[in-house]
């Protein structure tokens, strides 16, 4: 997926009718990121001061194509290290431990 993604965003840039996919893909990308974003605040997980907004910046920078892209496609990371480091990352930038303090 990451390298469709790549592909349209190149192709955003020079053609009006990609250009709309690429809005609509990433809208629909920031709207599901809210509503993981909105779940793990309803559930009280989401670290504290860390508003919805942010958090689904947060998810949509992360699990976008980009991160997959710059470390498996291009510096060679396995998907398990990629995964394993997602997972870790996104953690600690999101989640609150369990007395409501940034998790670390």
């Amino acid at each position: 997926m990451a390298d469709i993604m790549s592909v349209i965003d190149a192709a955003a840039a020079t053609d009006p009718d990609v250009s709309e996919l690429w809005r609509t893909l990433v809208g629909q990308g920031v709207r599901g990121m809210t509503l993981a974003a909105t779940g793990f605040k309803d559930q009280g997980v989401l670290r504290p001061g860390l508003t919805v907004a942010r958090a689904a910046d947060i998810l949509w920078l992360y699990v976008g194509p980009w991160a997959y892209r710059v470390l498996v496609t291009e510096r060679g990371r396995t998907l398990d290290e990629y995964e394993e480091w997602l997972a870790r990352t996104l953690y600690t930038q999101l989640m609150a431990d369990q007395d409501g303090n940034p998790a670390h």
